[in-house]
């Protein structure tokens, strides 16, 4: 189907296209599209530029950018931007009381907060690196907070 002006997704479903422009078309790509309950679902993510030391935010400084995701990557909101931090704000929810194990896959650096507890703290690290920490949780919601500071973005 050629489509020719924006449509919509009402179901989880995976899209695939290509640009077509005369006798030329781009390669094939696919993405995975799913329906979310905004009501009960992602994150909220907030965008600090031109930040030149980690995790060192005035209160009172405004996002650049702010928006909603549904996953932890960086690169479709910083893609190209050095000296940054991005926030992420949500909710994980437990079905069962027990002891959880978190891990972070992170450049430069990164904090993890659950419930407002420091559980990863990779503040000090300059590279690429995997850091995990441990929390018990009991059933129900519980706030989860990411804060990732990187330098240079051709890093991440």
């Amino acid at each position: 189907t050629l489509y020719e002006s924006p449509f919509f997704v009402n179901s989880s479903t995976l899209v695939k296209a290509k640009v077509i422009d005369g006798r030329q078309s781009s390669p094939l790509q696919q993405r995975m599209l799913h329906q979310v309950d905004r009501d009960k679902n992602g994150l909220d993510w907030k965008l600090y530029l031109n930040v030149p030391e980690r995790f060192q935010i005035a209160d009172n400084k405004k996002p650049d950018a702010s928006g909603v995701a549904y996953n932890f990557d960086v690169r479709p909101i910083a893609e190209g931007e050095n000296g940054f931090e991005l926030h992420y704000e949500g909710y994980l929810e437990m079905e069962e009381t027990a002891l959880y194990t978190f891990y972070a896959t992170h450049d430069d650096a990164v904090k993890l907060f659950i419930d407002g507890q420091l559980v990863i703290d990779a503040s000090k690290r300059n590279w690429m690196g995997e850091s995990e920490g441990e929390i018990r949780l009991g059933e129900g919601l519980h706030k989860i907070e990411v804060q990732f500071y990187d330098r240079l973005s051709f890093e991440y």
